[in-house]
């Protein structure tokens, strides 16, 4: 907090969690902007105190760190595509993909003049803003150390897992696949 700029954070992407993550940091005291392309979700969120935005053209320049909570890279390409202003915004990219992803989408936010984190959410919605809740983050130190307090405020047992873009991505798939195998090992086993 305490920053010149209009917003502290702009969620781009107002589902399950990308709700979760407003609510919880407006909650917490940050000014929070939200933005989805069905504009009623973002609306529903006002009454937690975080402003709907009809773009995110305007809001992400006027944002500290834009958040993306959508279901794809591609769907986070396609909504900012648009905005060609990053001055001092960050932004973080918390939908699940590749490592290769990771890294497609941070060269992708650096021809743009972002600064950029990607990482993934270690938790259920319900349990954002919680001591175990966990927002997981990868990306260079300096971004992690800046926005530190926005990201331990969605969750206790958030972390910085590497200076490399891809490290949550990594992390995320073997998560995952821990997750089948022993799924798939139960199955055969009943």
């Amino acid at each position: 907090m305490g920053s010149t700029k209009k917003y502290d954070v702009l969620v781009i992407g107002c589902g399950l969690m990308g709700s979760a993550l407003a609510r919880t940091l407006a909650g917490r005291g940050y000014s929070v902007a939200a933005w989805n392309r069905s504009p009623q979700r973002a609306l529903a969120l006002a009454e937690s105190g975080v402003s709907p935005v009809d773009s995110p053209v305007e809001a992400v320049p006027a944002a500290r760190i834009c958040i993306a909570c959508t279901n794809t890279y591609e769907s986070t390409r396609s909504a900012l595509q648009p905005v060609t202003d990053w001055d001092t915004t960050t932004l973080v990219n918390l939908g699940s993909g590749s490592a290769d992803e990771a890294e497609d989408m941070a060269r992708w936010a650096g021809e743009r003049g972002a600064a950029y984190l990607d990482g993934f959410i270690g938790s259920y919605p319900k349990d954002i803003g919680s001591p175990h809740g966990m927002v997981a983050v990868s990306g260079p130190t300096a971004l992690w150390e800046e926005h530190r307090d926005v990201f331990m405020s969605l969750g206790g047992a958030s972390q910085h897992l590497s200076d490399e873009v891809r490290g949550a991505g990594v992390l995320e798939g073997s998560m995952i696949g821990t997750f089948y195998i022993a799924a798939l090992s139960a199955y055969v086993e009943a």
